[in-house]
C-alpha cells in the first residue's frame, strides 16, 4: 500500500517534469526554425525565376524551380575567381593561425619563459581592442609595403589571433606535465615534444581554432573591401556585394551568390559540429 501511495505522490511531479521537458523542446525547436528560416529563404529565392522573387504574398513553397540565377551569375561575374581568392586567403590564414597560435600556446602554457605573464596579458588586452580601430594604421603600413591589392595584404596580418593563442594556452595547460618530463628524460627536445606529444593531444582545440578561423575569414568583408581595388582580387563576399547596383537589384542573382558563399560554411559546420560544443568550455580552465 505504501509503494502505491508513493507512486501516486510521485506521478504529478513526473508529469510536470515531462511537460516542462516538452515545453523546452518545443521552444528550442521554434527557435531553431526561426534561425534557419533566413537560410531557407536565401536558397528558396536563389531557385525562383526572376519574375517570382518579389511576389506578394511571398511563396514559402516554390511553384517553379530554376537554376537560371546560378547560370546568370556565372555568366555576368567572375564568381569562380572570387571563390578561388576566398579559398586561397582562408586556407592560408587558417594554416598560419594554427601554426602561430599553437606555438604561442605551447610557449605560454608549458615552457613559461621569464616574463611570459606580461606578454600573455598583452595578448588578452588585444582581445579587447575592436578590429575597426586597427584598420587605419594597418592599411597605412601595408600601403607602404606595397601590399595593397595583393594576397600578402589579405593573408599575412591575420596569420595569428589573440583568441586562438588564448584557447591554445588554456587547453595545453590541462595536459599532464609528467608526459613532457618523461619525454625529456628520453632525450626529446622541445620541438619533438611539441610535434609528437602536445599537438596530437590538442586535436580538439586545434579543430575549434581552425573552424572559427575558417568561418571568420571566409565571411570576412570589411578588410577585403578596403584593401582590394581590382575585380580579380575580390573575395567572394565582396564580389557578391558588388553585384548590387545603385537603382536596380537582382535579388535572385544576389541570393544565388550568397548561397554559393554559404555552402562551404554549412558543410564545415555539419562536419565538425561536435567541436563547436567543445569550444564553449575550452577557455574556462583556471590558472
Amino acid at each position: 500500500m505504501m509503494n502505491t501511495s508513493n507512486r501516486l505522490q510521485r506521478s504529478p511531479g513526473i508529469a510536470l517534469a515531462a511537460m516542462a521537458k516538452i515545453a523546452v523542446y518545443a521552444l528550442l525547436t521554434a527557435w531553431a526554425l526561426a534561425i534557419l528560416f533566413p537560410i531557407y529563404w536565401m536558397f528558396l529565392t536563389s531557385l525562383k525565376p526572376g519574375s517570382m522573387v518579389l511576389d506578394v504574398p511571398p511563396q514559402l513553397i516554390p511553384l517553379k524551380v530554376t537554376l537560371q540565377n546560378f547560370k546568370e551569375i556565372f555568366d555576368t561575374a567572375p564568381v569562380a575567381r572570387w571563390f578561388l581568392n576566398s579559398v586561397i586567403v582562408t586556407v592560408a590564414v587558417t594554416s598560419g593561425a594554427l601554426i602561430s597560435d599553437s606555438m604561442a600556446g605551447y610557449t605560454y602554457s608549458l615552457i613559461k619563459p621569464t616574463g611570459y605573464r606580461i606578454f600573455f596579458f598583452m595578448i588578452l588586452g588585444c582581445m579587447m581592442i575592436p578590429d575597426q580601430i586597427r584598420i587605419v594604421p594597418l592599411f597605412i603600413m601595408l600601403k607602404d609595403l606595397n601590399w595593397y591589392n595583393t594576397y600578402a595584404g589579405l593573408i599575412v596580418p591575420f596569420m595569428g589571433s589573440a583568441i586562438g593563442m588564448f584557447l591554445m594556452r588554456q587547453y595545453m595547460s590541462t595536459l599532464p606535465i609528467e608526459l613532457m618530463e618523461a619525454a625529456k628524460v628520453e632525450g626529446c627536445n622541445e620541438f619533438k615534444i611539441f610535434t609528437r606529444i602536445v599537438l596530437p593531444l590538442s586535436k580538439p582545440v586545434i579543430a575549434v581554432v581552425a573552424i572559427t578561423s575558417f568561418v571568420g575569414n571566409w565571411n570576412g568583408f570589411l578588410w577585403p573591401l578596403i584593401l582590394t581595388s581590382s575585380t580579380d582580387m575580390r573575395t567572394l563576399p565582396v564580389g557578391i556585394a558588388s553585384l548590387q547596383v545603385q537603382f536596380v537589384t537582382n535579388y535572385g542573382i544576389m541570393m544565388a551568390g550568397a548561397a554559393i558563399a554559404a555552402i562551404p560554411v554549412i558543410l564545415i559546420f555539419f562536419m565538425f559540429q561536435k567541436y563547436f560544443a567543445k569550444g564553449i568550455t575550452l577557455g574556462a580552465v583556471k590558472e
